[in-house]
């Protein structure tokens, strides 16, 4: 930490480099779409499924209207900081010169992509979001159902996932946009005989790495992270695959990859968190900062990187996952 406050600044054009970088192969952005807030802490509507109630209306003669609700709640949010720096010394930035590499630059890119893979382990990880049954509005054990993509020639992915798809579409009213796996779990449901006996019947079957580009009608995620929380020099070897057997179907709402979610109100960010936005969840995003100062009793800069956030569900009857599908 800089030894006084005046020492640590804002720095506007690392700042403005980091806000623009996305990380490579990060995914989690695919389902929790950015929303900006003015405010760290405050409240966000949530989805329940009592909007799709008909309750009885009829008022008896003299009496009161019956109670019933809107279909939206109001759950508190809170942003966090999450930070990490880098120490840049003044040997580096020498060598840096001599090969006119932006030292700099490469910092901040290192420090935001080791921020993020915390937030793709939080989504995707053995204990993240999507990988919680408590999350999704559909949940079910492709294994202990004795389904199971290890037989190719018996195997029907079409049944299990459609029927993850249908149960979706009855919890919030939308036909979910997009399926979530890892790469090999991807492959194992294209090499069934089902799949390659249907495959012709599909539009929109661009493949992209081996895998559809859309799969059922829905985009495709492929969550093949590498993350590992071990410190630096023990083994950065990963046991299993991030998303592991699982596949995730959901609704997200509209946005291409990455991008913001569309503002209101004539582009007024600070309304938008008063906004019902249906989809699966939320990133709730208040700051994106880079600091940097010197610090004389290492003579050597430091380069801090801070994002101040939330992951929020908001509506978890848009999110189905089937569990262990390759065991």
């Amino acid at each position: 930490m800089p030894n006084n406050a005046t020492q640590a600044q804002r720095n506007e054009v690392l700042t403005e480099f980091a806000v623009g970088f996305r990380p490579p192969a990060r995914r989690w952005d695919r389902i929790f779409r950015i929303l900006p807030v003015m405010e760290r802490g405050g409240d966000i509507p949530v989805f329940d499924k009592d909007l799709y109630l008909a309750p009885d209306d009829i008022r008896a003669d003299g009496g009161e209207a019956n109670e019933t609700d809107i279909g939206w709640k109001y759950m508190p949010y809170q942003c966090r900081p999450h930070a990490l720096k880098a120490k840049l010394t003044k040997e580096t930035r020498a060598a840096s010169r001599r090969g006119q590499i932006d030292v700099e630059a490469l910092k901040t890119r290192a420090v935001k992509e080791q921020v993020d893979n915390r937030i793709e382990l939080a989504v995707f990880g053995p204990n993240g979001v999507l990988r919680k049954a408590g999350n999704n509005g559909y949940s079910r054990d492709a294994h202990a159902d004795g389904v199971s993509m290890t037989n190719p020639a018996t195997a029907s992915p079409r049944t299990v996932v459609n029927t993850a798809r249908v149960a979706v579409k009855k919890n919030c009213g939308h036909s979910p946009n997009t399926v979530v796996a890892t790469m090999e779990t991807f492959l194992a449901v294209t090499n069934t005989a089902e799949f390659k006996s249907q495959v012709g019947f599909f539009e929109n079957i661009a493949v992209t790495d081996g895998v559809p580009d859309k799969l059922y009608g829905m985009d495709t995620v492929v969550v093949d992270s590498q993350v590992n929380t071990g410190n630096k020099g023990q083994s950065k070897v990963p046991t299993t695959f991030l998303f592991g057997g699982d596949m995730w179907v959901g609704y997200v709402a509209d946005g291409m990859e990455g991008d913001e979610f569309d503002a209101f109100d004539g582009g007024a960010v600070a309304n938008q968190v008063d906004r019902e936005i249906l989809t699966y969840g939320a990133f709730l995003q208040h700051e994106e900062e880079v600091t940097s100062w010197y610090d004389p009793s290492i003579k050597s800069d430091w380069i801090e990187y801070e994002r101040i956030y939330d992951i929020k569900l908001i509506a978890l009857e848009c999110g189905g996952l089937i569990q262990n599908m390759l065991t």
